[in-house]
């Protein structure tokens, strides 16, 4: 899917949407809170890589990301674990 504001059928992937909960990849889109692979994106929940993404709680990567509560690895970005 691309672009658009709601994609809740979108279960692929998601580039400049507004909306994509269901979606496993996302790229600048928005509420992505399902996606594994973020990138430029927001409310990525439960993305395992995040790239210049919002709220990676679960991630492992996080690169330019913020909230990366769990990351093992961690460049550029927030809320990594101190080691």
């Amino acid at each position: 899917c691309t672009g658009g504001s709601d994609r809740t059928s979108c279960t692929a992937a998601c580039t400049g949407c507004a909306n994509c909960p269901n979606a496993v990849t996302c790229t600048d889109s928005q509420n992505c809170i399902n996606a594994v692979t973020c990138t430029g994106s927001s409310n990525c929940n439960k993305a395992t890589t995040c790239t210049n993404s919002s709220d990676c709680f679960e991630a492992t990567t996080c690169t330019d990301s913020t909230n990366c509560n769990k990351a093992t690895a961690c460049t550029n970005s927030t809320g990594c674990p101190k080691r």
